[in-house]
């Protein structure tokens, strides 16, 4: 793994140089200190487009610090550990996930459609409100370590599962030649494919919204 660190001293006056070392250098992992901004202002979007994910500590003019990473970032943690008097925007932490789990998958199909589901049964078999997920064609889609488990969803489908973790990966419709529904939220970067819709509202748990505008179909599309 390849992890860097990277004093951009101010991210918007230095993003295309930032953009390009990127490219280049292609870490893992970059730690960026100084990039002068807030929060709500940095260019997360150019870096997701790279396939990077972004936690952000931010502050305007002065200080600031972000992790770009390859992987998953989880347990982000902000401010100078027993100091919680300091303002600056000076420290954060987190874990990394790295590609080692026990099943992985690559998709190199076009993805046809993506939304959210609040099925009754996608609920169950998630144990959460409603599932994000895409469609690709089988083709499309191909383990690249490890078996997936399987679970009988429906009498016409099956999930599959890590049989280590539990994560439920993708459902697989009888019909060899139906597209894949795939869980976004197992991707490396959920970010590139997000929904365009919500389907089986009529069953959406009552205390639970999204915060979108996005179509809500009460059964599946028409």
């Amino acid at each position: 793994m390849k992890i860097a660190t990277f004093n951009v001293n101010s991210i918007k006056a230095r993003l295309e140089s930032v953009l390009t070392w990127f490219r280049e250098a292609s870490p893992d992992v970059a730690c960026l200190q100084e990039i002068k901004t807030e929060t709500k202002s940095f260019p997360a979007a150019e870096f997701e487009a790279m396939g990077y994910n972004c936690a952000v500590f931010g502050q305007k003019t002065y200080n600031g610090v972000a992790l770009i990473s390859k992987h998953g970032i989880e347990d982000v943690r902000m401010g100078l550990p027993g100091n919680d008097a300091d303002e600056q925007s000076r420290y954060i932490e987190a874990v990394i996930t790295t590609k080692t789990g026990a099943v992985r998958f690559e998709v190199q199909g076009t993805v046809t459609e993506s939304g959210f589901c609040h099925c009754r049964t996608c609920q169950k078999q998630s144990g959460a409100p409603v599932v994000a997920w895409f469609a690709v064609a089988p083709e499309g889609f191909h383990y690249t370590t490890g078996t997936p488990k399987t679970f009988r969803a429906t009498d016409h489908a099956t999930r599959e599962f890590c049989g280590n973790c539990g994560t439920y990966l993708v459902f697989r419709e009888d019909d060899p030649s139906a597209t894949l529904g795939i869980n976004t939220a197992t991707l490396d970067n959920p970010a590139l494919v997000p929904p365009d819709f919500h389907i089986w509202h009529g069953s959406r748990i009552s205390w639970f919204e999204t915060g979108d505008t996005l179509p809500r179909h009460a059964q599946g599309k028409p």
